[in-house]
């Protein structure tokens, strides 16, 4: 066990040493090019620099106090890559370069429906609810279940790409944290137009280093989903009977006339299957929108990069917008359209949510400034296929007039449903 943590403090610290030499490469060649370090003079300088007398002096009078030349370079390197870790950490601490992401939020981007429905099949008693944050403490149990009895696979769908992830992040933060160093250096020496090359080219490949962050993160995110599904498969666990108990049946009634009735006829009366309450709450909670421009919650490079052909296919987690899920879950399940307007069936409702989203939950400051009327035109204008991942009607011309102040009073359906005294 020591032999295996001393190689791992081994590898961490070569990894430490290789990321700050890589970074600071980068950093001397954009310097370099934007005439900040001449060529010529750094090519001079490593050649005399090691026939400078007061190099000599300056070890002989270390030798005097008990020191040594190679101790103190030692010394000052190990001191230094505290330091910048410290100092990069800091510069990414701001708002704008902060790495984060939500792991519903991947979800909703995605669309994870089929891995979700999975989920609450196989852990029904541990699942609350079908909401996204229910389903993430739901899956970390699973995680934790499992993880110690398939160490390898966990290893294979999680651990790696969390490795690798880690790595990622240490290099962007040196890159950040070299790009702020370098404007307040070209502001106070060298204020010249070809300098900012610098600064530019750090930030430009900060951005790119997060991108390998974000598709690390996002293949980790469905890593877990399939581990713990995989897992419950191999060690066999049941599966929720997907047929309505007939304690239930009086519920749906009312809906499977009206989903008989606007079904098209295929030819094949098997082929399109009944959706149960826990499915359309899943694609309720699917649909949610987020703020306009931040459809992972988060600023997430990579969705932008989808944007260029080149790249569309990059990462795990694209972002599938609502009218496709829409149109998918018409194709899944046979529903000729969604509800227009809802009644007191809790099929209806959850058709109507399934129609007309609500707000995802965010209560930071910049997620109400985004969700206002103003910025709405500037996305409904700009790029809506970008910024927004549903029609812009669903955003901002939600109606309320459902006639039904229980619906309006309580957002839980569960809540609703106690309040009416239904089972």
């Amino acid at each position: 066990m020591k032999i295996d943590e001393t190689f791992e403090g081994v590898n961490r610290l070569w990894q430490e040493i290789s990321v700050i030499v890589l970074i600071h490469a980068v950093a001397v060649a954009l310097a370099m090019y934007a005439h900040l370090i001449p060529i010529r003079t750094v090519s001079e300088g490593i050649g005399a620099f090691t026939t400078l007398p007061e190099l000599t002096t300056v070890r002989a009078n270390l030798q005097r106090i008990g020191l040594d030349l190679p101790f103190v370079v030692i010394t000052g390197i190990i001191v230094y890559i505290v330091l910048f870790q410290k100092f990069s950490e800091a510069a990414v601490g701001i708002a704008v370069f902060r790495l984060s992401h939500s792991e519903p939020a991947l979800w909703r981007a995605g669309k994870c429906f089929d891995e979700l429905r999975q989920l609450v099949q196989f852990f029904e008693g541990y699942t609350v609810s079908t909401e996204l944050t229910d389903l993430e403490v739901t899956l970390g149990l699973a995680v934790t279940q499992y993880a110690k009895d398939y160490k390898e696979h966990h290893r294979q769908l999680v651990d790696a790409r969390l490795a690798m992830a880690a790595l990622w992040a240490r290099y962007y933060a040196g890159f950040c944290f070299l790009a702020f160093a370098s404007i307040l250096f070209i502001a106070a020496h060298h204020p010249t137009a070809r300098s900012l090359i610098l600064p530019g080219g750090l930030f430009l490949a900060a951005l790119f280093i997060r991108c390998g962050w974000e598709t690390q993160i996002e293949n980790a995110v469905l890593g877990r989903l399939r581990f713990a599904i995989d897992c419950a498969t191999i060690s066999g666990a049941k599966r929720k009977d997907e047929r309505i108990t007939p304690e239930r049946e009086a519920e749906w009634d009312g809906a499977r006339s009206k989903y008989k009735a606007n079904r098209p006829d295929t030819g094949n009366a098997g082929q399109s299957e009944r959706p149960s309450r826990l499915e359309l709450e899943l694609a309720a909670s699917l649909v949610m929108l987020p703020p306009p421009g931040l459809p992972y919650e988060h600023f997430w490079v990579l969705h932008f990069v989808r944007q260029l052909r080149p790249f569309k296919n990059a990462g795990s987690l694209a972002l599938v917008r609502n009218e496709r899920f829409r149109d998918w879950l018409h194709e899944a399940f046979g529903i000729e359209d969604f509800c227009s307007d809802a009644g007191r069936d809790p099929a209806e409702w959850l058709t109507y949510r399934i129609a007309w989203p609500d707000p995802a939950p965010d209560r930071r400051i910049l997620a109400r400034l985004l969700r206002t009327n103003a910025w709405g035109r500037i996305g409904r204008w700009l790029a809506p296929q970008l910024l927004l991942v549903d029609r812009p009607e669903k955003y901002w011309n939600r109606r309320t007039d459902i006639g039904n102040p229980d619906f309006l009073r309580n957002k839980s359906l569960r809540k609703w449903l106690v309040r009416i005294g239904r089972p």
